[in-house]
């Protein structure tokens, strides 16, 4: 039994969010047309302003199409299988991952397990950021492997 699940997949497409980024984009664009047509210099500001708009109209654009801008920055996962536990609950957070092998026991308290290894250190696995139903996932999974491998569940 194995979970691997890519956290930055789950985004959803809205209409909304298209034309919200594409609104930004021709705000951007009619403001460079009218400082033209009204020979205004554009300022610092100016240009500003201007960048901000294209960056959140292209953004917005991208992320309502159903790719994740997150996934510029890094990786978010969930990777559960025979030879370890893997998380990474964000783009900013850290790994966690523990080797089956060096885990002697587990204790399931509200949002985190307490993994205490062979060398007597005791590591925490933390997903209070992730979705009710995908703890229940990590939950069960964690629980059939841990069977498998006589490690006890506290």
């Amino acid at each position: 039994m194995e979970l691997k699940i890519d956290l930055l997949d789950i985004e959803k497409k809205s209409t909304f969010r298209v034309i919200l980024g594409i609104g930004f984009l021709v705000l951007s664009a009619t403001w460079i047309i009218v400082k033209i047509q009204q020979h205004q210099a554009t300022g610092f500001i100016d240009w500003i302003f201007i960048s901000v708009m294209i960056f959140n109209g292209g953004s917005h654009t991208i992320a309502g199409r159903g790719y994740s801008i997150n996934k510029l920055f890094g990786q978010a996962f969930i990777d559960i299988d025979e030879q370890q536990i893997a998380i990474k609950t964000g783009v900013w957070d850290q790994e966690q991952r523990v080797a089956w092998k060096n885990i002697k026991s587990m204790e399931y308290l509200a949002n985190q397990y307490r993994v205490r290894l062979n060398d007597g250190k005791l590591v925490i696995i933390q997903f209070s950021k992730l979705d009710y139903l995908l703890k229940m996932n990590i939950k069960d999974v964690i629980i059939t492997l841990a069977a498998d491998k006589g490690i006890t569940i506290g």
